[in-house]
């Protein structure tokens, strides 16, 4: 018999483009693995190998250890027929190293422990089941012996053997802080207290990493007694809300930047050297080149705001590009960002980042940051800036900028000498010649500053148009805008920018059920417009402005009404007022005679949103764009009027 379907062609498979992954998953692939243990040293290794020389993973496995030759930076690969070798990578040279050095051994000693285990119950257990309990005696011996022996090796190599468990030992680096870790102790200190669900809400954590930070800190603040991590009621807190930071920080410095840390520490090497090499910056930081170009791409990104870009020459490396004004702004944003989080005064943030308290002292020494932070005192309550602490930090910056600009002859932008305000003779009057040598008599930058803060005018010094982007959420709400509202919320919008844009951790507590909000109009209409401008904000930033914008809304929904009494007594006319100016939704009540109505023109009343006659039906044929309502003298005096019906409010 013959097959019908022999002579009918199968479809063609589709070709398709094999999808890769892109240079940022593959660093989040790669930064999986934790090397907080044992396995995930091993893991950590094993991803960093298979990356660096894109072996399979069945050539991975069937290596042997004489494969891997570190010294000189290659791996034989053996295949059926021949051999290759591959180099290997410095990330990736790093990585096996750590994995030879504290691992291998042990979990290699792990599973020879348990091969024993396992042979041991197999043959005599089974061939002499009496001798159980010498089973038992012997496992609880060889427990004992065990632990010993990893105490000792604990003393020989300084490795802080922590856990201990039956199936297995865990060993531990040593317990450093990162960056995360901070934050919450900051978050805690600044809070009194602060719950799991808090924490998670406010860093956008899920609540199991959270703990593991928390038990982290606890341990940590308990070896050095810095102090007590305390739970009470879900609520955890510092004893008497406070931790002693005199401790040695020498052995807990990381050298292993975080990528917040890592794009710290690029941008202000560019700021105070002006250009940096790539691949000198790569071997200093221990990161491959892939990881160093995403830090660059974060770093692009955020100087394109200020109309600024990263240029790379190879003569030359990785610059700043763009107009001197420019640079000058966000150089002093950023050293103000360093001031804010207490990169020079705390150790915690010292611990965290090493480098850039190393770095930085090259170019300004204690004792010259002291007499700029007097001087920043001094002008900031001579002027009483009362802007909060941002902007005393933008003054610190700007007379470190100043410094450090004299001292590498840097021309400063002249754009500064158009200032509304003339504060020449006030700054005369503050500076003496001490002062005057630290900033070399550069006052025009400062008095420019000085006049934005006396006017409130604080959004002139950020990189986008502020007052667009107000008006537009005013338009978009349909609110009523007057000049100290309209200040409220550019403050506020400057600040959510300057927090975002530059890594700033708030401390403010934001609670589960506001995330709610984030799904109302308000909030929805709100983003829209963050967006459309840029402006780079989180959920709490949200939370906090619809409550603003609430209150806003509620007020304009507050009616002016003026009340126009037919009488030149307006006796009913006051007796309506007092029934009116109790109500939640009326703002003022002013009463008029209908002789002094008349008497002005109608301009005079467009601050009033009602009119109401009284006994004045005459003026229904007039037309007022306003709303306008009748009522005559006989109901008023009867009491018969429903007032919150009448004026439909």
């Amino acid at each position: 018999k013959e097959d019908p379907t022999a002579k009918i062609q199968s479809p063609k498979i589709e070709k398709r483009v094999p999808s890769v992954l892109t240079s940022q998953e593959v660093e989040l692939l790669l930064e999986q693995p934790k090397d907080a243990d044992l396995k995930g040293i091993r893991d950590k290794a094993m991803l960093e190998f298979a990356y660096a020389t894109g072996m399979r993973v069945t050539e991975i496995i069937s290596l042997n250890i004489e494969d891997v030759h570190l010294e000189d930076g290659y791996v034989t690969c053996k295949g059926e027929s021949k051999s290759r070798d591959i180099p290997l990578g410095k990330m990736c040279e790093k990585a096996l190293k750590e994995y030879l050095d504290h691992s291998r051994n042990i979990l290699i000693k792990n599973l020879l422990f348990f091969i024993f285990l396992y042979l041991y119950f197999y043959i005599f257990l089974k061939l002499f089941p009496f001798l159980y309990y010498i089973f038992i005696y012997t496992i609880f011996f060889y427990f004992i012996l065990y632990k010993f022996y990893f105490s000792l090796y604990n003393k020989l190599i300084n490795v802080n053997v922590t856990k201990f468990y039956f199936l297995g030992v865990t060993i531990l680096k040593k317990n450093t802080l990162k960056s995360l870790d901070v934050d919450v102790i900051n978050f805690i200190l600044h809070n009194n207290n602060a719950s799991i669900d808090e924490l998670s809400n406010c860093f956008d954590v899920s609540q199991v990493n959270i703990r593991t930070i928390l038990a982290k800190i606890e341990e940590f603040v308990a070896e050095q007694n810095l102090g007590k991590l305390l739970k009470e009621n879900g609520n955890y807190y510092f004893e008497n809300n406070i931790i002693d930071l005199d401790f040695d920080l020498e052995p807990f410095l990381s050298d292993d930047l975080e990528k917040k840390e890592r794009i710290t520490y690029i941008i202000l090497k560019l700021i105070l050297e002006g250009s940096l090499n790539l691949t000198s910056i790569s071997k200093e930081l221990e990161i491959s080149r892939i990881t160093l170009n995403s830090d660059i791409e974060i770093i692009r990104e955020i100087v394109n705001d200020f109309n600024l870009n990263l240029t790379s020459i190879q003569w030359k490396g990785i610059f700043f590009e763009g107009s001197a004004e420019n640079l000058q702004s966000f150089s002093i944003f950023f050293i103000a960002k360093l001031y804010i989080e207490n990169y020079f005064s705390s150790p915690l943030r010292e611990i965290v980042n090493p480098n850039i308290q190393y770095y930085f002292r090259e170019f300004l020494s204690y004792e010259v940051e002291k007499k700029l932070t007097n001087l920043a005192n001094k002008i900031y309550h001579y002027f009483n800036i009362n802007l909060g602490v941002y902007y005393y930090h933008f003054l610190l910056a700007l007379l470190i900028y100043i410094y450090l600009g004299v001292k590498k002859g840097i021309k400063f932008s002249e754009g500064a000498k158009n200032s509304s305000l003339d504060l020449t003779e006030s700054l005369d009057d503050i500076l003496d010649s001490e002062d005057r040598e630290l900033i070399d008599n550069n006052l025009n930058m400062i008095i420019s500053y000085l006049s934005v803060c006396i006017n409130k005018e604080c959004s002139v010094i950020f990189p986008f148009i502020v007052e667009d982007a107000i008006q537009e959420i005013y338009s978009s709400f349909d609110l009523n805008e007057n000049s100290l509202n309209s200040q409220l919320l550019s403050f506020f919008v400057t600040n959510i920018y300057f927090e975002n844009r530059f890594f700033i951790p708030s401390y403010i507590k934001f609670n589960k059920k506001d995330e709610k909000l984030l799904n109302d109009s308000i909030s929805i209409r709100l983003m829209a417009i963050f967006d459309r401008y840029k402006i780079p904000y989180s959920r709490k930033n949200i939370a906090f402005l619809y409550y603003f914008l609430k209150e806003e809304l509620s007020q304009t929904k507050k009616k002016n009404i003026l009340i126009v009494d037919y009488s030149a007594m307006t006796w009913k006319a006051n007796k309506l007022k007092d029934k009116l100016r109790y109500l939640e939704q009326v703002n003022a009540v002013q009463v008029s005679s209908y002789f002094n109505f008349k008497l002005f023109p109608i301009e005079t009343y467009k601050k009033y949103d009602i009119f109401i006659f009284i006994d004045l039906p005459v003026e229904k044929k007039a037309n007022y764009s306003k709303q306008c309502y009748f009522i005559n003298s006989y109901e008023l005096l009867k009491n018969s009027l429903n007032i919150s019906k009448l004026l439909e409010i």
